[in-house]
């Protein structure tokens, strides 16, 4: 007669399902907290959180395309840019719910023509974006068969150092750009026969591609810890506040009174420089070898192989400010803008010269950001160009 186990044996018999409990335990406690954040949050809130330390994380978000899935008869329009796009002075819709991102304007100016009435525009821009995630990104827009694609040239992309927001001096960098976004292309490409890669140009692996595909998932719990760390610390500055209401309301008169230091002297916007070191030349002269210049051609090719056109603008250059401090070399300039001109230009390639629009008032700083007037101007600028390619593509069309 076979025995009745004791409660060790039950124990001892039901250890072996201990470990799974706890890994099922432990995915749990990760994966719930993750969808209700996405149900009460909303993914694309998370995806501007994460967009604090991967400005790109914007590119992820689903309704990015859902004008165009539900505009299939409109003409559509992609635009790539980067912060001069929507910043400053206002990062956030109006008062009114109006957007002045250039996106927006542009809609505006084209809206005002009969024959672009039903325009479609995808904002695709973040700050720090540059000609190699433009590329990138080409491959990712192409998807919804655009009618154009807009791509900005910011000349201080093409510098190995980029000046400071306040002009004061140069800060040690390289060409902006973000590898993460090779995730975006193709790992094999048959349009760039007659181009070098600008992926392998950078010296990005294949290998790493593959990582970076899978690190563009990780940026919705990059999101969700920075959204969850902020609402903490509200918490507490809430509770603070509360509790004791003196030492809270002294905590903050400290913060707001911090000196700057005395070798990094801020100047006012439109004034000199405080420092007078500044060694470099911008517009710095660009050429073959230049990173950044050797993503437009790619870029401009692998959208004429497959019938999208591009319109490549450059972006406003504060002449007079650099003139002021004697670091213009408009010749060297003129030479570096025919350059690109040449290397964009192809049957579905369009190039416009946008670096003499504005004059000193319209920027709020050295790097090209612009106030709103400035903004509205390059649309003002833009507009007839653009009607003129898509006419082109109309009377082609017929």
């Amino acid at each position: 007669m076979k025995s009745k186990g004791t409660l060790s044996d039950g124990i001892k018999g039901s250890s072996g399902y201990r470990p799974v409990i706890t890994v099922i335990s432990c995915l749990m406690c990760v994966i719930v907290p993750v969808l209700l954040c996405f149900v009460f949050v909303g993914p694309k809130t998370i995806l501007e959180y994460a967009g604090r330390s991967r400005p790109y994380s914007i590119l992820l978000d689903p309704a990015a395309y859902s004008e165009f899935d539900q505009s299939e008869d409109s003409t559509k329009i992609v635009c790539f840019g980067d912060s001069n796009y929507f910043y400053p002075p206002h990062m956030a819709p109006m008062t009114d719910k109006s957007q002045t991102y250039l996106p927006t304007l542009l809609h505006s100016e084209l809206s005002k023509s009969e024959e672009l009435s039903d325009v479609v525009i995808s904002q695709r821009a973040f700050a720090s974006a540059g000609m190699f995630d433009y590329y990138c990104m080409t491959y990712e827009a192409m998807k919804f068969s655009p009618d154009l694609i807009i791509v900005p040239i910011n000349w201080r992309s093409f510098g190995l150092d980029e000046w400071d927001s306040f002009g004061m001096g140069l800060l040690d960098s390289s060409n902006w750009y973000h590898p993460e976004l090779s995730a975006l292309a193709p790992l094999r490409n048959e349009f760039l026969l007659d181009h070098e890669d600008p992926i392998k140009a950078r010296g990005i692996t294949l290998a790493k591609r593959l990582d970076y595909k899978l690190s563009l998932y990780a940026l919705y719990p990059i999101g969700i810890r920075a959204w969850a760390l902020e609402n903490v610390k509200m918490l507490l500055a809430s509770l603070r506040e509360t509790l004791n209401p003196p030492a809270y309301a002294a905590e903050l008169g400290n913060a707001g009174s911090i000196s700057v230091a005395d070798d990094k002297p801020v100047r006012a916007h439109g004034g000199k420089p405080t420092l007078g070191h500044i060694s470099a030349t911008y517009p710095m002269t660009i050429d073959a070898s230049n990173h950044t210049f050797q993503s437009l051609g790619p870029l401009a090719h692998v959208a004429s192989e497959r019938g999208v056109k591009v319109l490549f603008f450059i972006w406003p250059i504060d002449h007079e400010r650099f003139e002021q401090i004697g670091h213009l070399d408009k010749p060297s300039l003129d030479k570096s803008k025919k350059l690109i001109a040449d290397a964009v230009q192809n049957e579905n390639g369009y190039f416009l010269d946008l670096s003499d629009l504005l004059g000193h008032e319209y920027f709020f700083d050295s790097n090209g950001h612009c106030v709103v007037e400035g903004r509205r101007r390059i649309a003002k600028a833009l507009a007839p160009k653009i009607a003129e390619i898509l006419s082109e593509s109309s009377d082609t069309a017929d």
